[in-house]
């Protein structure tokens, strides 16, 4: 949300996080899925990653730790975005 980070998901599992400026490795969030969709919350605190296996990791960006983790289709989920608010999060599956 605010234009310095990308986050990008993938086949093995990580979620890498690159710095826009420079380019650079800025860290990386493992996951127990591939990971097909990724997402920053709004504040910019949370970035959730769906997977191939229907699942939402949910970290937390200040301290890069997992916060949460829920079963949330029976197939992969391709797409999430959140509210403007951020008091809601939509998936969309397989």
């Amino acid at each position: 949300p605010d234009g310095r980070t990308i986050a990008v998901g993938g086949h093995d599992r990580v979620v890498r996080l690159w710095d826009v400026a420079s380019l650079e490795p800025a860290g990386s969030l493992r996951t127990h899925a591939e990971v097909w969709s990724v997402g920053f919350s709004p504040d910019g605190r949370t970035l959730v990653a769906a997977g191939k296996d229907g699942s939402l990791a949910f970290w937390d960006l200040a301290d890069r730790a997992l916060r949460h983790e829920i079963q949330a289709h029976a197939g992969g989920i391709r797409a999430l975005a959140f509210t403007a608010g951020g008091d809601v999060l939509a998936t969309g599956g397989d």
